[in-house]
């Protein structure tokens, strides 16, 4: 929406040429559907029933309109506008204030409060601007409804920044004028016509004002030359400007912010002229446009500038129609052409990708959504994971290309996630939008930066660990991947379900988790499965026999093992043969009671069968005759087997 200030000029005008102030702000400047309030500051009794004090407004181009006044306690509001304005007074003070409601752009104006006794619509018509050059004549006609004979024609005038200055009053009965003026300053008066003129001579820069024309009720008629009432009917002042040279303005045009969906605002700017009178108009395809807004000159170092603006069809600026905005001055025309122009875009190019600050995988993780080449520079980022709005601060940078070529702009749009939300694999989203709302939308994950699957190691005890185990045994599952996988053990096919006895440490890209189940347990399992889960891949698991292959029955011999003539030793050979690739012990007996410790034997996979040997040297305390010797094989965790018995090779 376009918003347009309202411009208040608020001018203080005095009553009559006694000395009397009145004192209001210089300017204001609201918002419309603000209210209004001004403060008018009087140095006469407001409960004085002398007087009366009216507020009068003038917008910029028109004539004065009365608003309302106050005397001897009694407010009053002219009807039309009773609902907009009101009146306060503070007696105590002398101030009167009037105060506006849902002020609008068409209540700009001067707003003048002025001291007088009555008032009612009369017109007086003078020219709007003159410019002149140094030391050439001034003349200004001031046309007049009501009677001359009745009432003076009053000449008064305000240079730039300075308070009204009175010049003198003419009726047909009388003539006044101010002293310092009189030789300068001619007035004369044609009755039949209502027509005042103002003379000057020899007119320099210094005489460069507003001259306005005002009636004075008949005070010197009655030979009261400081009567007690003020000038209550103005004209709209005509602007007068003495300069040796013309320079002839620059002419800017303007077009509204945004687009918006109803009418469009132009307008134009008129910078560095001199002198101030100047006059906008306006034009669509040649057509004059009378719907234009012109503003006051403003001055600054000798030099004026100027502003107006226009509300035109949207669809004949979609059309792309001629619009034409023209400053008339004294140097001349200077004409600005505005048009629609078709807006160069170009979509941005996005790149999604992450950035780590150490390791990859391991550190922390900051993701870049990098918009490049794009124009015009109206591109925003917004961050989403799994469809969600992030609710998080990117850091962004924006940069502009170098000169030389055509410019365009990049964009870089930074956050930061948790290493381990990461891991999880959500989808995030780096969706930019640009122009007049194209989006465009790039996505990443962990899963499509890293494809492979995990890679699983399972370790489980050997048969040796599990038969010394007094109590519990302990398998292990390392995984090693990016992703944060939920590893799950299985026994016999079946999912483990009592979580206590898993321990597991995540560490960089590694997942380590060991199970611990008693030793009677593991002896009973035939297999054992270490499983990871993640969305990102297929489940990968790792499987491994606990059992071992099945058993046939194997050959066991023993005998007697001379490996040399000694009479210090005896020793016993264990053989077997026709052996399954598992895990076994032997032990030797004597009277079927074990007199060796477990001989621990590993075995390879094979496809053959294994035949082994083991000797053992039977303690001395065993030499008898008596004595019958065996051996056994246990392979695995399930029966074992005897060999056949020796004896009587011992004399005594």
């Amino acid at each position: 929406m376009f918003s347009v200030a309202v411009l208040l000029l608020l001018l203080a005008a005095g009553s009559g040429v006694k000395c009397e102030q009145l004192t209001q702000p210089e300017s204001l400047t609201i918002r419309p559907g603000q209210p209004l309030t001004i403060r008018c500051q009087v140095s006469y009794s407001v409960s004085s029933s002398s007087y009366e004090t009216h507020w009068i407004r003038q917008p910029d181009g028109n004539g004065l309109d009365w608003i309302g006044r106050f005397y001897n306690g009694d407010k009053r509001v002219k009807d039309s506008i009773s609902s907009k304005f009101s009146l306060a007074v503070d007696g105590s003070s002398n101030t009167l204030t009037l105060q506006g409601q849902n002020m609008q752009p068409g209540d700009s104006a001067v707003y003048y409060c002025a001291r007088y006794h009555s008032v009612k619509c009369e017109q007086l018509t003078q020219p709007e601007s003159l410019t002149i050059r140094p030391g050439q004549p001034l003349t200004i006609r001031c046309q007049v409804s009501y009677s001359v004979s009745s009432y003076y024609i009053a000449w008064i005038r305000q240079p730039d920044g300075n308070g009204l200055e009175w010049i003198g009053s003419i009726y047909t009965g009388a003539k006044y004028q101010k002293d310092s003026l009189s030789s300068q300053f001619s007035l004369t008066l044609d009755e039949a016509s209502k027509t005042g003129t103002l003379q000057g001579q020899n007119m320099q820069p210094g005489d460069s004002a507003v001259y306005y024309c005002a009636r004075d009720p008949q005070c010197y008629k009655l030979l009261i030359f400081h009567c007690d009432y003020g000038f209550d009917y103005w004209g709209k002042g005509t602007l007068v400007t003495v300069t040796g040279e013309a320079k002839a303005p620059t002419v800017f045009p303007l077009v509204q912010c945004g687009s918006g969906t109803g009418d469009i605002t132009l307008g134009c700017m008129a910078t560095g002229f001199t002198p101030a009178s100047l006059t906008f108009t306006w034009a669509l395809d040649g057509s004059e446009l009378t719907d234009g807004v012109q503003y006051p000159t403003s001055k600054k170092d000798n030099q004026y500038t100027g502003i107006s603006q226009i509300r035109v069809r949207r669809q004949d600026w979609d059309a792309r129609k001629p619009f034409t905005c023209s400053a008339v001055h004294t140097s001349g025309t200077v004409k600005a052409e505005i048009v629609k122009q078709v807006e160069r875009v170009i979509p941005p190019n996005i790149t999604l990708y992450p950035v780590w600050t150490g390791q990859s995988g391991a550190s922390a993780l900051s993701l870049v959504c990098s918009l490049s080449g794009f124009y015009p520079d109206k591109a925003s980022v917004e961050w989403l994971r799994d469809g969600r709005v992030l609710k998080t601060s990117p850091v962004q940078d924006k940069l502009q290309s170098v000169e030389g070529v055509e410019k365009t702009f990049s964009l870089n749009s930074q956050i930061q996630l948790n290493i381990k939300e990461w891991k999880k694999g959500p989808t995030v989203q780096c969706k930019s939008r640009h122009g007049h709302g194209n989006e465009e939308t790039r996505s990443i994950s962990i899963c499509a930066i890293y494809s492979s699957p995990p890679s699983i190691h399972l370790t489980t005890p050997s048969f040796q660990t599990v038969v010394k185990a007094g109590s519990d045994v302990t398998a292990a599952c390392v995984v090693h991947t990016a992703f944060d996988v939920k590893v799950t053990w299985h026994l016999d096919g079946k999912a483990l379900t009592i979580n206590n006895q898993v321990t597991e440490v995540k560490e960089d890209a590694l997942t380590s988790s060991n199970l611990t189940v008693s030793s009677s347990l593991w002896k009973k399992l035939n297999s054992i499965t270490c499983r990871a889960e993640h969305h990102c891949f297929t489940t990968v698991e790792k499987n491994m026999s606990v059992a071992g292959p099945t058993s046939s029955s194997p050959s066991v011999l023993i005998r007697r093992y001379f490996p040399g003539l000694t009479e210090e030793k005896a020793f016993l050979e264990c053989a077997i043969t026709e052996l399954s690739s598992s895990d076994l012990y032997i032990t030797f007996q004597a009277n079927g009671v074990d007199i060796s410790e477990k001989m621990y034997v590993e075995l390879p996979k094979a496809s053959d069968r294994h035949s082994i040997i083991r000797r053992f040297s039977v303690p001395t305390n065993h030499w008898n005759k008596d004595k019958t010797f065996t051996c056994t094989v246990t392979q695995g965790f399930s029966k074992p087997w005897l060999s056949n018995s020796i004896g009587n090779i011992f004399s005594r």
